[in-house]
Order: C-alpha cells, then structure tokens, then sequence
C-alpha cells in the first residue's frame, strides 16, 4: 500500500484554495473600495465646510463692511481689517466655490478655488425685518446654502450658515 496524494486529490485541494482566494480577495476589494468611498465624501464635506466657515467668519468679523456687488450664486463686499480695506468676492463656477480677495478695485480678481464638487451655491439676503430683499444697503443677514455632489452613492449633502452682518456700514449711518 502506497501513501500519497493522487493527481485528483491534489487537483481538488487547489481548486477549494483558488475558490476560497477568490472570495477573499472579492472581500478585501469591497471593503477598500468602501474605505474609500467613505474617505473621499468626508474630504469633499471638510473642504465645504471649512470653505463656507469661511466665508461666514469673514461676513460676520469684519470690522466696517459693505455689499457691492449680490445676486444668488455670487456676493462681493468691501472689509475694513485693521484700518485696510479690502474686496473680497465669492462665487459659484464650473462645479467649485471660488474666492477672491485684492485691495484695489481696478485690480484683476485672481480667484481661488475653496472647494470643488460644489452642485450649487445659493445667496438669499434678509432685512433686518426677516424679509428677502435685493437692496445692497438693507441686508442684515444672509443665508448660504451649499450644496455639495458627492460620489456613490448619489446623495448630495447640504450645508447652510445663516449670518448676521454685524458691522454693516452705509453712508447714512
């Protein structure tokens, strides 16, 4: 009697290893495209997030401050920091939110990117009673709603800040 493995049998024990490191590999593929997905949505919101924390900060702190320039997908305003003034603009373009800053108005704006996968930037401005208004000299507050496109699955996320202007500043006051 001979003691062996047979050309079947080991033929056998290699096709439940390949069957076995197939499904494991199939396994581990999953959960790292899983990880990843996951890891590129929270990138997407952070920048978003930190982009609209932004913008509020700057709305909100501004020493002196004034609108020239609103609509619903662009606002630019004049800031008095430290006793200089600058204009500073944000907008939505081709799927990203961009932010300009210069301290002159006949310079070129050199707009930066804030954040990409934005599918919508939207301003609405409040009077100081609640109202919508289009009038430059009466906002007091302003909404911003962000809409954020994020990969897989299809599920925008929305960020929004409501902020009161506190330093307003028009001529008349």
């Amino acid at each position: 009697m001979r003691s062996g493995v047979t050309l079947i049998e080991l033929l056998i024990a290699l096709l439940i290893v390949g069957i076995i490191s197939l499904g494991l590999t199939f396994m581990l593929t999953q959960g790292l495209k899983v990880w990843t997905g996951g890891t590129r949505r929270t990138d997407i919101v952070d920048r978003g997030r930190i982009a609209l924390d932004r913008l509020s900060r700057e709305l909100r702190q501004a020493e002196r401050f004034t609108i020239t320039t609103m609509n619903n997908t662009d606002i630019e305003f004049n800031v008095v920091l430290s006793g200089m003034t600058y204009i500073v603009a944000y907008k939505f373009s081709n799927g990203a939110l961009w932010r300009s800053e210069k301290t002159n108005a006949t310079a070129a704006n050199d707009f930066i990117s804030l954040a990409n996968y934005v599918n919508n930037l939207t301003f609405t401005y409040y009077d100081k009673t609640g109202a919508e208004t289009s009038s430059t000299t009466a906002v007091r507050t302003v909404r911003v709603s962000l809409v954020m496109d994020m990969p897989q699955p299809e599920q925008d996320v929305i960020l929004t800040s409501e902020i009161q202007l506190r330093n307003f500043y028009t001529s008349g006051e």
